[in-house]
Order: C-alpha cells, then sequence, then structure tokens
C-alpha cells in the first residue's frame, strides 16, 4: 500500500512520466488527469462521504484548451474541500501568484516539482 496519493492535473504526458520518475525512490501512487474534467472525476472517484482519500494535488495553470480562469475556479472547488497541499506549477511567476491566491499552498515551477512534492509530503 502506498504512503501517499498525488493526483497530478497535467495536459502533458510528458510532465507525468518525468515527475513518477524523479519520484520512483518515494512511495507514491500517482493518480493522473490531463483536462479539468477528468480531475474532477478523479477527484469524485477518491472521495467517501465528502472526504477526499488524496495526500497531495498538483496542478498546472494552462491545461490545453482550459484558459487560467477555469484552473482557478478547479482549485477553488478543490480548496473548499480539501485541507492538504495544493502544489501549482507554471513557468510564469504571473501564473505562479494567481494560483497561489486561488488556494494553492505552494506554487512553483516544473523542474522545481519533485522538491517542492517532497517538502510538501514531508518526505
Amino acid at each position: 500500500m502506498n504512503s501517499a496519493v498525488v493526483l497530478l492535473i497535467e495536459d502533458r504526458d510528458i510532465e507525468h512520466t518525468i515527475l513518477k520518475r524523479e519520484m520512483k525512490d518515494f512511495d507514491i501512487l500517482f493518480l493522473s488527469a490531463f483536462t479539468v474534467d477528468e480531475a474532477r472525476n478523479v477527484i469524485q472517484k477518491n472521495s467517501v462521504n465528502g472526504v477526499l482519500h488524496i495526500s497531495a494535488i498538483i496542478v498546472n495553470a494552462c491545461l490545453g484548451t482550459h484558459e487560467l480562469t477555469a484552473v482557478v475556479e478547479l482549485i477553488r472547488e478543490i480548496r473548499s474541500r480539501f485541507s492538504s497541499p495544493i502544489i501549482g506549477t507554471s513557468e510564469e511567476e504571473s501564473f505562479q501568484a494567481t494560483l497561489k491566491r486561488a488556494g494553492c499552498s505552494y506554487v512553483c515551477d516544473h523542474d522545481s516539482l519533485p522538491s517542492m512534492l517532497a517538502h510538501a509530503l514531508g518526505l
């Protein structure tokens, strides 16, 4: 059994592959979502009696055709019932600031994500 369950909401498959490879030495089960709608479905499937059974959520500022406003709305929805870490990722500092205001616990660029996730999970 994995000690941590992490939902990665990212539209680029390569980012899922890289993060899993970077974190392979840790006991983490990664759940993947590539769109806002997929993220909502994964969250619904991992909720029991309104409690979300995920240790942390990572969300990219730009998800394919979804604009930043849709991502911000998703973060606000998640934050309203999820107190564990949400990490927002973007290469743009202005997007990072927007993600932080929306409710992300942490923000970083993609290169810093493995160390930020380890920190957020206390690994």
